[in-house]
């Protein structure tokens, strides 16, 4: 084999190593933006990939102007409820049961408690489990404290609401204590 025969081998071999590399698809290094996607089968529905009919939609209304303080009128928002229940104000418990609160947070997403413990004498300490009520049937604690201290009030903040009933179980040792419970639920 000669030098001619060699130089025309590696030509060959770099034309086909680069037709290869351009037949392959290409990934953006940036990430997906869905205010990019603005074309799909129909135009304003997105498809999931930002291709050459999103581009085109750009195009057409390239260079145009209008009035950036017009008022815009938006419907179909989201109805925004909320629970703000107190289902125990000062409530006296002892050792004797356990206390069980029921709240309904059915249509909600998320539910954040309030809690103040008071211990009245003794040294006293509180169990708290939460958990939701689905048909009857009881979810394992999403929550459970077995230590709570003296006067400590406790927030427990976004839950997701997983049944249409909440239930907060107060089991307390020793004396009595004052708890006061308040939920707030949102969409």
């Amino acid at each position: 084999m000669n030098k001619k025969d060699l130089v025309i081998v590696a030509l060959a071999t770099f034309c086909l190593t680069a037709t290869l590399f351009t037949i392959l698809p290409s990934r953006s290094a940036e990430p997906y933006s869905p205010w990019a996607d603005v074309s799909g089968p129909t135009m304003g529905e997105s498809d999931g990939t930002i291709n050459m009919r999103d581009i085109n939609y750009e195009i057409l209304r390239f260079n145009t102007f209008g009035d950036t303080t017009k008022n815009v009128t938006v419907t179909n928002w989201p109805i925004k409820r909320t629970l703000n229940a107190s289902l125990a104000d000062n409530l006296v418990i002892d050792s004797s049961q356990v206390w069980y609160l029921e709240a309904d947070v059915e249509g909600y997403s998320k539910v954040t408690l309030v809690m103040n413990v008071v211990y009245i004498e003794g040294s006293p300490m509180l169990g708290v489990n939460i958990r939701f009520i689905i048909g009857g049937v009881h979810t394992p604690a999403i929550y459970t404290n077995n230590t709570l201290t003296i006067g400590r009030y406790f927030l427990l903040q976004s839950y997701e609401v997983i049944g249409p009933t909440i239930e907060i179980e107060l089991d307390p040792s020793g004396g009595p204590m004052a708890v006061s419970l308040g939920i707030y639920a949102n969409d």
